[in-house]
């Protein structure tokens, strides 16, 4: 999801198997002469490719890189082999873990934080009104499996670290049509954070498509900013706004001056 700029919740890379050096190595040297060229060319392709992609996305705090180690390695045409790869990565217990994380992520995705009106501040702080909203609609299959699924996990959301109550299994949080829609006042600095925390995971959880950002982005995301009137809903400058006054035209009544 990606609300409500263009930057990405998450990154998911999915690599196509790694293989110990050492086994690399013996590899190289026992297959026979007319591919080894091939299978190392293709080696040295496959760890630039990986680390083209790691040094382009690690910094985003949300990249997560899902690959297998493989016991050796396997001609990518040799379909024979494909379904003892499949078994072997269904029993990798160490992707349990990645996987978990990017499915927990992925479902923060799913809802978006919306201001309702302009925030105004005071004391150094922005407050105001602003609603938790859900992508998919209420129409949408995926609705009832969704919370169905958030309930039993007792998920729990937190404003800038701090827990609000929500109920997902009922007509509580929904607006007019069915949507979910949880109103929240706020009161923060220059940014909000808002994040969805499954049960058996520590707090805060994962951040909710778009988030963390500044007040200000929102607002201006949202054309909150924006002065009606106008056709490029920009304020106009007046008089009072600078020290410069505009000269009245002079006009000639009868030949004189007025």
């Amino acid at each position: 999801m990606l609300y409500p700029s263009s930057r990405t919740d998450l990154i998911v890379s999915l690599g196509t198997g790694t293989i110990p050096d050492a086994d690399v190595a013996e590899g190289a040297h026992t297959a026979r002469p007319r591919k080894a060229p091939f299978r190392i060319q293709d080696l040295i392709w496959e760890k630039s490719r990986d680390k083209q992609v790691r040094q382009a996305f690690a910094h985003h705090p949300e990249y997560h890189r899902l690959d297998h180690e493989m016991d050796r390695d396997y001609a990518l045409d040799d379909v024979s082999q494909m379904p003892k790869l499949l078994d072997r990565v269904e029993a990798d217990d160490s992707l349990t873990e990645p996987i978990d994380r990017v499915a927990r992520c992925a479902f923060a995705s799913l809802f978006h934080f919306e201001l309702s009106g302009m925030p105004f501040r005071r004391n150094g702080k922005y407050l105001g009104v602003g609603f938790i909203l859900c992508s998919i609609p209420r129409v949408d299959p995926a609705f009832k499996s969704l919370f169905t699924r958030l309930a039993a996990e007792r998920a729990q959301l937190y404003v800038n670290g701090q827990p609000i109550s929500c109920t997902w299994n009922n007509g509580r949080h929904r607006d007019k049509n069915g949507n979910f829609c949880r109103r929240i006042q706020y009161e923060t600095g220059e940014q909000i954070s808002i994040t969805l925390c499954m049960s058996g995971t520590s707090a805060p959880g994962s951040h909710i498509s778009g988030l963390p950002s500044a007040i200000v982005v929102l607002a201006s995301a949202q054309g909150l900013n924006a002065y009606f009137g106008t056709s490029d809903h920009r304020k106009r400058k007046r008089i009072a706004d600078d020290d410069v006054r505009t000269p009245k035209k002079k006009c000639l009544i009868g030949g004189f001056q007025a």
